[in-house]
């Protein structure tokens, strides 16, 4: 995720930001749409596995329904703003019959300014990496590219 990216300014370490795009969603399959296991079931075979505990804390964190409050670690922060960003442009391809060629940072922009247009994509959770509206493109712009 090029979001990811931008954690990189601050000083995360590349393996770490890696790792955490990478198994944020370990138990996507398992948790079967059920919010109260996703992240935490991830953490938990993440720690089994002797994972950095860091990196199982963002696992379980990543799952905004169970753990409420601030983001304080870059790469929790941009795994939420990229989830939501990436929600917009998947319902944008939809409506563009579902290629992404159609999808651009601008389209992005004016379309999450409409708080109908994909609902449930939470805009708080990309105003965490992009606070102004206008930046939302530029978010989405760096994830399509990725």
């Amino acid at each position: 995720m090029r979001a990811l990216a931008l954690a990189a300014r601050v000083g995360e370490d590349e393996v770490f930001r890696e790792a955490a795009s990478l198994l944020h969603n370990i138990n996507f399959e398992l948790a079967r749409g059920d919010m109260q296991l996703h992240g935490a079931k991830g953490a938990e075979i993440l720690m089994e596995q002797g994972t950095d505990p860091d990196l199982a804390f963002i696992v379980w964190r990543y799952n905004h329904h169970l753990s409420l409050g601030t983001y304080e670690k870059p790469t929790g922060i941009a795994l939420q703003a990229a989830d939501s960003a990436s929600g917009l442009m998947i319902v944008r391809a939809l409506v563009k019959g579902g290629r992404y060629s159609g999808v651009t940072g601008t389209t992005l922009t004016k379309k999450a300014k409409e708080k109908l247009f994909a609902a449930g994509c939470d805009r708080g959770r990309i105003a965490l990496i992009a606070p102004n509206p206008d930046t939302t493109g530029v978010l989405c712009r760096l994830h399509i590219v990725a």
